[in-house]
């Protein structure tokens, strides 16, 4: 028989365990940074699994700041438990803040966020002594969030848990940020994991939530001396250590500092279970083997997985359960639609017994439903006349709520939710991903805009989504054997590819996706969202693969196969070429990259055998190339007919300025319109097709009078009247059909320039930084117009400008000169030209012309030689009439790039491309040199350089004095100069 006393006694103990807790955060940061944090859907989750699964009866609250007033303010007014600041490129504001923080109250921890690695080498070696606590690498996952508050709530509780309740502690010794931001959501996760599977067998129901309490705590040392405190401290209750090798004795680094430690623990515990880690594993290997220790190689692409490995083998949340007042169970509840449900049946006296407790308050608190909690917790069981009052009352407050929250919570996909409904979800673990997390932002912020209410004769819409989080990528990588063959980069990418569509995605997934598709017919675009994509450093735009799917093959079996393959080939573009090279120049590396998923409905309308929007298009709040009375800060915005492919690949747009949509200075004649006007577009095929055909050969380029039968180009273009020399709006006469959107424009139901200045301004203020959209609007005749918001991504960043000074005499001495260039700064020391031979140019023979730059950069990359590129027409187009449409694969060594205008051939420059956003986030310097605009390269200079090599279009130039390259980000004016310039009077581009 069961002891009744020991099992008290056992409760009494874990009561008494963790009783510091982190209640209150201030968060220092922008609104953008804020949500993502506490309402991107995987953090709220992560969240209420611990605390649920602990009983607890609330989760911490976050209290969010935007500047450092208002922070000290806080904390002079709020219990603040831990202060987060995240900081995307300037550390001295979080300096700032620790150091004022320190002063009202020492021993409050600060911790920065930083987002971009290559700012942590610009840190003081020792920053604790400037009043920060820890740096860590933040790179949007949210279990690192999770595992600095309990990591804290370790430091504050590990004296009274450790005596009182014997608990564990893991010392992990690691003094570099990159890496202990790695590690520890990797332990915390695994400890974790091991102390439910420890958990007390046939224990009640309660004791299993207290038990989870006694998990190991977590300390964590940056030296020998600190490691050695720890020890000696917490020797009884030490369960492993997890230690580099490389690490600080008395304030020096010390290569023997963990080995020193290592030998220290094994003279006294000899059966410790100990890992090394190092970044020299020739050195360090044997010796650690030696100390019988596991060892890792922190170089590894598998490391977090072996780190995992050496937690699981070598160290070894919850329903709402509906009780009688006798505590016998009669009823679960795994969220607050199946509350409802189960409220509608559950007994009077069972509903009278947990509100008498505040149990529906307390369990949606720890849900993150605070709304909810904070309506149902003044009222007490007195408020009410009787049980069946209690319960419409709570059934109406959950209701209500849910109905609002659905505009900005991320649900959690099952096969009973409606995803017509419930129109944003998530499936699996892991991250939303960049994209993603833009998306669910946009839904957040404009809910609460008013912008519907500003445009009511505007339906404003974001496509219902499904997110396939990154966790279900490394599934499927790890249960199909793929990582290792990915990171050796032993097959070409099409082998990948194939092995990718080859393997079965898990079994859970699928069905998911099945039930998924039972209530979904409708055309659907499969997008990446990676967890590095569109961030401010890194957008990563256009590189990971889009498909569209018509999504109707005549059996459910067929759809699923469709949305299978594109969800597959999606991962697969993870390894593919553009990626590889774009990833080479930054600290990043292609194996820390995981990929979600975005499944969304394309936004649009059936027009015979197609479907697509009547356009698409993409806007900007900073515009980089303003003209006439446009600034900057108006912003800008490029569209084109049809899907957003054309506008994206850099193919022939309209662009205008949301503030002056009638003003477009590109177009100064009649004849810029005839020669630059959209002649195809693209559109998804809905006739049946081959069901093991690669997805993506739905999407097809047609003519315009394609649109034109379909009654769509009416409403987007004019008509030339070679008579008069002028632009009609009416399709009545005959002529060349010209896409104008000057309709579009004026339309006073859309109010298109105003409705994209109001959302760019609103989410440029939100982020804090410039930002750009994705959307697409579609003009049914029978129905008001739809705008849909399709993504949204903060602006490649700008480094802080530094001044570029631009003299008469860099200007004489000049080989090249315009006022059109985008970028900032001086680069030195570029001794290599590459450029296109005018007299060899051929618009017919651009792909030829980018396979021959891609065999020249192959060769200068691998020199480690950047160099300038010099072609015409805008580079990265996929229309050949409007440039020369490399791969990044082609250009990943250059370091400046010009585009040159000629006669009849002066393409506006690009901006809402993803080439272009890539370019600008890794701070390449592109100068647009238009024909005849005062603008000029010197040709005559370069044909008289010798030549390095010489294809039939291309010229390569190895100079014996570097070119310097001067870009003044804040008038647009760049200029390049050799050294010992001996330049005779400029030729012009002409």
């Amino acid at each position: 028989m069961v002891n009744l006393d020991s099992i008290q006694h056992r409760f009494d103990t874990y009561r008494s365990l963790m009783p510091h807790r982190i209640n209150e955060i201030l968060l220092v940061a922008t609104l953008y940074d804020a949500y993502i944090l506490e309402e991107d859907g995987s953090f709220e989750e992560l969240i209420w699994q611990q605390y649920t699964n602990r009983g607890l009866s609330a989760m911490p609250r976050i209290r969010k700041v935007l500047d450092l007033d208002a922070a000290i303010q806080a904390i002079q007014t709020h219990p603040i438990d831990l202060v987060l600041t995240i900081v995307h490129e300037n550390s001295d504001f979080a300096f700032e803040l620790a150091g004022r923080v320190k002063v009202l109250k020492p021993e409050l921890p600060v911790v920065m966020l930083a987002t971009d690695p290559v700012s942590l080498s610009s840190l003081p070696s020792r920053y604790p002594s400037h009043g920060l606590d820890r740096v860590f690498l933040w790179q949007n996952d949210p279990a690192l969030l999770l595992a600095i508050i309990k990591y804290y709530e370790d430091m504050a509780n590990v004296d009274n848990d450790t005596q009182v309740g014997g608990v564990r502690v893991v010392l992990l010794v690691e003094d570099n940020i990159a890496y202990w931001s790695k590690f520890l959501p990797v332990i915390y996760t695994a400890v974790m994991q091991l102390t439910r599977r420890l958990l007390d067998e046939g224990l009640n129901y309660l004791h299993k939530q207290l038990r989870m309490r006694s998990r190991a705590k977590i300390l964590m040392a940056d030296s020998l001396e600190g490691a050695l405190d720890i020890y000696n401290q917490y020797r009884p209750y030490l369960l492993g250590a997890i230690t580099d090798v490389r690490f600080y004795t008395n304030g020096r680094l010390d290569d023997e500092a963990g080995f020193r430690l290592v030998n220290h623990l094994r003279e006294d515990l000899p059966d410790l279970p100990i890992c090394i880690q190092s970044a020299d594993p020739e050195k360090n290997r044997s010796r650690a083997r030696a100390l019988d220790t596991h060892f890792i190689d922190k170089n590894s692409a598998s490391l977090l997985e072996d780190l995992q490995r050496f937690l699981t083998e070598r160290l070894g949340f919850g329903d709402f359960v509906f009780r009688l007042p006798d505590g016998r169970e009669i009823a679960r509840a795994g969220s607050p639609r199946e509350l409802l449900a189960r409220l509608a049946e559950a007994p009077a006296e069972s509903i009278l017994h947990h509100a008498m407790n505040q149990e529906f308050s307390h369990w949606m608190a720890a849900r993150t439903e605070l709304k909810i909690a904070d309506q149902l917790y003044p009222k007490r069981v007195e408020d009410f006349r009787d049980p069946e009052e209690i319960r419409a009352y709570i059934m109406r407050v959950i209701r209500s709520v849910l109905h609002e929250k659905q505009s900005d919570v991320v649900t959690r996909f099952t096969p009973d939710k409606d995803p017509n409904e419930i129109e944003f979800m998530r499936f699996g673990e892991g991250s939303l991903g960049g994209k993603a997390r833009g998306i669910s932002f946009l839904r957040y912020l404009i809910s609460r805009m008013g912008t519907s209410a500003a445009y009511p004769e505007v339906s404003i819409e974001i496509p219902p989504t499904l997110v396939v989080c990154s966790g279900e990528f490394d599934r499927f990588l790890g249960q199909n054997g793929l990582r290792d063959f990915t990171v050796a980069e032993a097959g070409s990418f099409r082998e990948i590819q194939e092995h990718f569509l080859q393997a079965p995605l898990p079994p859970d997934l699928s069905d998911a996706l099945r039930a998924y598709l039972v209530k979904v017919r409708e055309p659907l675009a499969v997008r990446s969202s990676s967890l590095l994509e569109d961030s401010q450093h890194l957008p990563l735009a256009g590189l990971y693969s889009t498909f569209m799917i018509p999504n109707n093959e005549p059996t459910l079996d067929l759809r699923l196969a469709s949305l299978a393959r594109a969800i597959r080939m999606v991962w697969a573009s993870v390894f593919g070429d553009d990626p590889r090279s774009y990833f080479k120049p930054t600290a990043y590396r292609v194996e820390d990259e995981h990929m979600a998923v975005v499944v969304q409905k394309l936004g649009g309308g059936r027009q015979g055998e197609y479907f697509y929007p009547t356009f698409s298009g993409v806007a900007q709040s900073h515009n980089f190339y303003p003209v006439s009375y446009m600034k900057a800060e108006d912003g800008v915005a490029q569209i084109a007919l049809g899907l957003g492919k054309t506008v994206v690949e850099g193919g022939a747009i309209v662009r205008f300025c949301p503030k002056y949509p009638q003003l477009m200075p590109q177009f100064s004649s009649i004849r810029d319109w005839l020669y630059f006007t959209q002649k195809h577009f693209y559109a998804l095929a809905l006739k049946p097709h081959d069901a093991a055909a690669p997805p993506g050969e739905n999407l097809e380029r047609l003519p315009l009078s394609v649109a034109e039968q379909h009654g769509v180009l009416q409403q987007a273009a004019s008509v030339y009247q070679s008579e008069s020399d002028l632009l009609v709006d009416s399709f009545f006469y005959d002529g060349p059909r010209i896409v104008t959107f000057a309709k579009v424009l004026r339309d006073p139901r859309l109010k298109l320039g105003a409705l994209l200045g109001d959302i760019l301004a609103s989410c440029e203020a939100a982020m804090r930084t410039p930002v750009e959209i994705e959307f697409a609007v579609d003009l049914p005749p029978d129905r008001p117009p739809v705008f849909y918001l399709l993504q949204l991504r903060p602006m490649a960043s700008k480094r802080r400008w530094e001044q570029v000074q631009i003299t008469d005499e860099q200007r004489s001495g000049a080989i090249c000169r315009t006022r059109l260039a985008h970028g900032n700064g001086v680069f030195r020391g570029v001794r290599d030209v590459v450029y296109v031979k005018p007299d060899a140019f051929d618009k017919s023979r651009t792909r030829e012309i980018a396979e021959q730059i891609g065999q020249v950069n192959r060769k200068l990359a691998e020199e480690k030689r950047p160099y300038l590129l010099i072609g015409f027409g805008r580079w990265g187009s996929t229309d050949p009439w409007m440039g020369i449409g490399v791969r990044w694969a082609q250009i990943s060594g250059v370091k400046i790039l010009v585009e040159v205008g000629l006669e009849g051939f002066n393409v506006d420059p690009a901006q809402g491309t993803h080439f272009f956003q890539n370019v600008t986030s890794l701070n390449i310097g592109c100068l647009s040199v238009p024909h005849g605009e005062g603008s000029f390269l010197d040709w005559n200079w370069l044909e008289r350089r010798e030549a390095r090599t010489e294809t039939e279009y291309l010229r390569h130039l190895e100079l014996d004095q570097p070119l310097t390259i001067w870009i003044d980000g804040r008038s647009g004016e760049a200029v390049i100069a050799a050294q010992t310039p001996e330049s005779k009077p400029p030729v012009k581009s002409e």
